[in-house]
């Protein structure tokens, strides 16, 4: 989920399908237009896994793009 940093009103959400658990959300590519979520896989019964199931997607990594108003910012360099 996005949420307004002045209103705290939420913007934008992206539904990771067939999975339950997603974890750890980053913000990458050249123009930081692309949200990656790995989802976490070992918590689920193998049974629930299996295609059409409601954690088939558990332990994959899904790739979205994000519309152009919402774009990461690329953190500065730390230099020693």
């Amino acid at each position: 989920m996005r949420f307004d940093p002045d209103t705290a009103e939420m913007t934008y959400e992206v539904m990771v399908p067939g999975c339950s658990t997603p974890t750890c959300p980053a913000i990458c590519e050249k123009d930081m237009d692309t949200l990656y979520i790995t989802a976490h896989g070992s918590f689920h019964d193998a049974e629930k896994m299996l295609p059409g199931g409601p954690e088939e997607n558990a332990g994959r990594l899904f790739k979205f793009k994000l519309p152009a108003e919402y774009r990461g910012i690329k953190e500065p360099e730390f230099v020693l």
